[in-house]
């Protein structure tokens, strides 16, 4: 019974948190060590690699917007990347030594991404590229207006073109003919002959209106174009550029984490085998 009493009431085997935040405040030097020999070879590995850095902006593609409410994209995003990328194609290798991707987003919004090693050689490079598709742009909206002027203007001189024809079939002779005709609506002979040219000069009055109002909205159309309103092609946010390697402060923290978990493991090893020579002995 009292052998009983005196054994010791936990297992053996059972693990003593205090003892072990014991030993390792005694092995602090050997974790402190390890944590900084992880930290030193983490700062010189990232030191040793290549910077890179990924440089990215959206923009949205201009419109028209004319008086009736339609718009129009000045350019479709496929073509305008299809040109970018000839362009680039054009300079020298040596000058853009770099990964750019060109992709279309929503239709209208496209957006540039350039990786490299030089932070500043991507946003000049963007900075560029979006002076470029600027210019181009503007160009392209007065030639578009100026190809939308001259269609206008090509359709008023044709329906003038058109009122003068219809009006010279109406010509005094004609006109003298008609009231001639019309003098002498009694006589039967002349019945169906009146009819005919009654019907072919309201039939040429009719159009000749009809032309009157079409040249009316023609010329309309042609004040108008001057006043459509331009949506240029802008730049959504701006440019931002990210480090993407090396992550030096997430590196170096992972190095921390990982020196802290290898001292701890080191601390274990040490003090079990230090505990197998003392079993031994």
């Amino acid at each position: 019974m009292t052998n009983n009493l005196n054994q010791y009431p936990y297992p053996k085997d059972v693990i003593d948190l205090g003892e072990i935040i014991k030993i390792l405040i005694e092995s602090k030097k050997l974790i402190v060590s390890t944590i900084l020999i992880f930290t030193i070879a983490s700062i010189i590995y990232t030191h040793s690699l290549k910077p890179s850095f990924i440089t990215s902006a959206k923009l949205e593609i201009g419109a028209l917007e004319f008086s009736n409410g339609d718009e129009e994209l000045i350019e479709s995003p496929s073509n305008l990347i299809s040109n970018l990328k000839v362009s680039l194609l054009k300079k020298s290798e040596n000058e853009f030594n770099h990964d750019l991707s060109i992709n279309s987003i929503e239709g209208k919004v496209i957006s540039l991404e350039i990786i490299s090693s030089s932070a500043e050689h991507n946003e000049n490079l963007l900075t560029e590229m979006i002076s470029y598709i600027d210019e181009r742009h503007s160009r392209l909206q007065r030639l578009r207006a100026l190809h939308n002027k001259n269609k206008i203007s090509f359709d008023i001189e044709s329906t003038k073109a058109e009122i003068n024809h219809f009006t010279a079939k109406l010509s005094s002779k004609n006109q003298s003919q008609y009231l001639d005709i019309i003098s002498n609506l009694e006589k039967e002979d002349q019945a169906i002959e009146t009819l005919k040219l009654l019907s072919q000069n309201s039939l040429y009055t009719d159009q000749i209106f009809s032309l009157n109002q079409k040249l009316a909205i023609l010329i309309q159309n042609l004040k108008n174009s001057d006043f459509e309103a331009q949506i240029k092609t802008h730049l959504i946010g701006k440019i931002e550029t990210e480090n993407i390697k090396p992550k030096t402060q997430l590196t170096v923290l992972l190095a921390i984490f990982s020196g802290l978990t290898a001292g701890i493991f080191l601390v274990f090893i040490r003090n079990f085998l230090k505990s197998l020579r003392e079993s031994e002995a």
